[in-house]
């Protein structure tokens, strides 16, 4: 797997330059935000629908969670950009044996509480309009080895044009729970935590994040009304 490798400079010139661009081509970012966020790490669940999914997530990073950056990437994708690991991407490789090393990486980096790891569990581009996702199986295993403290939070990205000619973005945060305490149901997918037993439902996880998920699509539908 090819592993993150941060470096301050590239940090510092791309986030000058990813807010240049999403100033440019965005005629307005609202960030909607429900929930408070706590110190520990930040697992960030998000919708797939774009090449500028990754970018937007880091610059909502260091407006809202202020966190060390991380996102797993597919492994052909990061190998064409190999910079982007200098901003904390990494590797996985689909339906491969080595697939496993990538999710044991990603749930060390939740181990840490300066970190913020994003994931896309759609596993694939979607149209903002899809609903309800479907979510890929493997990436709960990082879920699942993360600590209890790890802070789950849900993330919506929506585009509306109205009589404009750039498009207004809204993100939508909500903060799910913590992992030790969110995931409830009993299903064979369980471990030990902190001397309980806590179980992990991908239908649990995809279903909340498909509520929230529709949510803000209706938010959105209000917005349109309110704006025409």
């Amino acid at each position: 797997m090819i592993v993150a490798k941060h470096n301050r400079l590239y940090t510092f010139f791309f986030d000058l330059l990813f807010a240049f661009l999403i100033q440019r081509h965005f005629r307005k970012v609202n960030i909607r935000m429900d929930g408070t966020i706590g110190k520990g790490p930040v697992l960030l669940i998000a919708n797939h629908f774009s090449w500028w999914d990754g970018f937007i997530a880091r610059w909502v990073n260091n407006k809202v969670f202020g966190k060390l950056f991380h996102v797993m990437m597919l492994e052909e994708e990061l190998g064409k950009r190999p910079f982007l690991r200098r901003l904390g991407a990494f590797s996985i490789k689909k339906n491969s044996r080595k697939a496993i090393e990538s999710l044991h990486y990603g749930a060390n980096i939740l181990s840490k509480p300066e970190n913020l790891l994003l994931l896309f569990p759609q596993g694939k581009f979607q149209s903002s309009h899809h609903h309800p996702l479907q979510f890929e199986k493997g990436w709960l295993r990082i879920l699942e080895k993360a600590p209890s403290d790890a802070q789950v939070v849900y993330m919506a990205c929506l585009t509306d044009y109205y009589a404009y000619r750039k498009p207004a973005l809204t993100v939508y945060l909500k903060y799910a729970g913590q992992r030790g305490a969110l995931f409830s149901a009993d299903t064979p997918m369980a471990m030990n935590t902190n001397s309980r037993t806590v179980h992990l439902s991908l239908t649990e996880i995809e279903t909340s994040y498909n509520d929230f998920f529709k949510e803000c699509i209706n938010r959105q539908n209000l917005d349109v009304q309110e704006n025409n």
